[in-house]
């Protein structure tokens, strides 16, 4: 992810959801993380798909604030032989690896 998401509100977020979309943020079916600590880093998988509308969704867990990454980026489905792979999610978005 190229850029860190919009603060849409503040407060003592101890827990977020985490959530995948694939549309260019009309429809979020993939949640990624429910319920994890608010530390800034998170390891995800993501679903097998493809898309270059892919945008990442982290919404207070209990609550109504959420960022949104403010532009779509690509995800590209693993080989066949593989369901799914980890991702690693840092606050600043800059350090997003694939392993």
């Amino acid at each position: 992810m190229g850029h860190r998401p919009h603060q849409r509100g503040a407060g003592d977020v101890r827990a977020v959801r985490i959530s995948l979309f694939l549309d260019g943020g009309l429809t979020f079916p993939h949640v990624l993380a429910d319920r994890t600590p608010n530390d800034g880093t998170e390891t995800v998988r993501l679903p097998v798909v493809g898309t270059s509308k892919a945008r990442i969704r982290i919404e207070a867990a209990g609550n109504v604030f959420f960022g949104l990454s403010d532009t779509d980026f690509t995800v590209q489905p693993p080989p066949a032989r593989t369901a799914a792979f980890p991702l690693t999610l840092h606050e600043n978005g800059r350090n997003t690896t694939r392993t």
